[in-house]
């Protein structure tokens, strides 16, 4: 006996759903003819872009030959397989059983992918007038990711990045996975360049949260981007950008190289904010070094030594200009004339102006001779003494001695032994006579002809302009 089974009436029905959950449910749908039995087994749910098994489960009522199946594809599905091949023309896929016995029971199997959400109503006609109809819901997993950035982040310092990631979607979002690439000008505490976070399964309406916690390695504009991925949803991408500020004191002071003992120097301080934000109650400190004074610094507080200023608000780019004057009265040598910076944020900077500080060199020159008169034949001696009596050293000091034919110079001793050439005496050069201190010379020399003689004596130093000359008058009978 020959049954078919033709095509009927299709009922495609597509609604819009306010939300649902996955579920692993089958639908079962059944109709009986006098000839033969059909179930028709779809899933109670899916999800965009999945795809799903439909199963035809046909049972032989009596012995029957040539039944045709027929089922026609709702609309939002593609076909991929089946399982008898079955033929497809246009929207309707038949198969054809050439022969079932009684109690015989064959299974039809075919796989559809869902395209779009909504109901699937598909029928697979059994009778000109009956037919079997199975309806799968369709859902949709839509994932969002949203990143929070901090206004800001020191450098060198730590930013919490708080990302979300919501399910808007219509079924659960399986197997959440998100993935936190480290941005650029940031670190993290746990060195690697991107992080990793497995968030699960996400119901519709559920998010998930999860904070991160980066630290600022370089000046500028930082972008964190999350992504977040599903079994099931379209990959999302989150953004959002912060700066890495820093706070920069730039301190610079100007004076001069050297000064003499008891004139003023004067040094002019700046101080200037480069740095990305306003710098509160900056306090700026010039210590002019031991032995200095301060002679005047407008606007500030001095004592000891000091000059502070105080600056309750520095805005970023503006500068701020001070004058110190100092004096040495008696302090020589290089002073290192330091100033220094700080501010309530800990922003700190440090400079410093040297100043070598000079005293004045003030030789003394004297020349006297022991033995005055002295005879033919005997001896007398020239005692020099050279005094330094300022306040800088003597530099290079020679002493030369220069006699007439009537007296001859026979030795040169002191702080040091003279070259005797003759009727000149010239002693070594000294390198240098501090101050208050003294060098002392003595020339022997015996006489060798009457008469009142006049002896020159030279003393030549790179702190004099000019030599310093002394003569010594003898009598000698």
């Amino acid at each position: 006996m020959k049954t078919v089974v033709p095509y009927g009436l299709l009922t495609l029905l597509l609604l819009t759903l306010p939300g649902w959950a996955d579920s692993e449910e089958v639908r079962t749908f059944t109709v009986v003819t006098p000839t033969v039995r059909l179930e028709k087994i779809v899933p109670a749910r899916t999800f965009v872009g999945d795809e799903f098994p439909v199963e035809i489960h046909v049972k032989g009522l009596v012995d029957a030959a040539d039944v045709v199946i027929q089922d026609v594809l709702p609309e939002g599905t593609s076909y991929l397989r089946s399982e008898p091949v079955g033929s497809l023309e246009g929207t309707s896929l038949n198969w054809t059983i050439r022969s079932i016995t009684a109690g015989e029971k064959q299974v039809i199997r075919f796989v559809l992918r869902a395209e779009r959400g909504g109901i699937l109503s598909a029928c697979t006609p059994m009778t000109a007038s009956r037919h079997c109809c199975a309806v799968t819901t369709v859902g949709r997993a839509q994932l969002v990711v949203h990143v929070t950035a901090p206004e800001s982040v020191p450098l060198n310092g730590h930013g919490l990045f708080e990302i979300e990631v919501q399910n808007r979607g219509t079924v659960t979002a399986k197997g959440v996975l998100l993935t936190n690439p480290i941005p650029l000008r940031f670190e993290h505490a746990s060195g690697f360049n991107s992080l990793d976070f497995q968030l699960g399964d996400i119901s519709p309406g559920d998010s998930r949260a999860v904070p991160v916690m980066l630290r600022g390695v370089a000046r500028g504009e930082g972008c964190d981007v999350a992504i977040a991925t599903a079994r099931n949803a379209k990959i999302a991408e989150g953004r959002a950008c912060t700066r890495i500020i820093e706070g920069i004191l730039k301190l610079s002071k100007v004076g001069p190289r050297s000064q003499r003992l008891g004139k003023h120097a004067s040094y002019a301080i700046q101080v200037t904010n480069t740095g990305d934000f306003t710098l509160t109650d900056v306090t700026i400190a010039d210590l002019v070094g031991e032995g200095v004074t301060v002679v005047q610094a407008k606007k500030a507080t001095t004592s000891d030594g000091f000059a502070v200023w105080t600056i309750p608000t520095l805005k970023t780019g503006e500068t701020r200009a001070f004058e110190l004057i100092a004096t040495s009265a008696e302090t020589t040598g290089l002073i290192e004339n330091a100033v220094s910076a700080t501010c309530t944020e800990q922003i700190n900077a440090t400079t410093s102006a040297p100043t070598v500080w000079q005293g004045y060199p003030g030789l003394l020159f004297e020349v006297v001779d022991t033995n005055d008169p002295v005879l033919i034949g005997d001896k007398t001696e020239y005692r020099i003494r050279v005094t330094n009596q300022g306040t800088a050293d003597g530099r290079n000091l020679r002493v030369v001695a220069e006699f007439p034919a009537a007296i001859s110079p026979v030795e040169a001793s002191g702080d040091a032994v003279g070259d005797i050439q003759g009727r000149r005496v010239e002693f070594p050069a000294i390198d240098t006579l501090e101050p208050k201190r003294y060098l002392e010379f003595v020339v022997k020399a015996v006489a060798v002809d009457s008469g009142e003689v006049r002896a020159r004596f030279t003393l030549i130093s790179d702190v004099l302009e000019n030599p310093v000359i002394e003569e010594e008058a003898t009598r000698i009978y």
